[in-house]
């Protein structure tokens, strides 16, 4: 069924974006396969194109639906 697009949307903090980055799976998998951590290795980057660590900035994620009619 076809559905509007939807966003989640969240105010965070470079602290908080580094943890969010953390904790998704692909970054668990490769630190699995590789022994390296995905996210220190690009620590340097990311600081540098946040900003200010403090500075606060809008997060976005598209939500997926995936809606189906129920048969009768």
């Amino acid at each position: 069924m076809p559905t509007t697009p939807v966003w989640l949307e969240a105010q965070w903090g470079l602290g908080r974006f580094l943890g969010y980055l953390n904790s998704l799976s692909a970054s668990e998998r490769c630190r699995a396969a590789t022994g390296d951590d995905p996210v220190a290795m690009h620590r340097t980057a990311l600081t540098q194109a946040w900003g200010m660590a403090e500075d606060v900035r809008t997060i976005q994620w598209p939500l997926h639906l995936h809606l189906r009619r129920k048969a009768e």
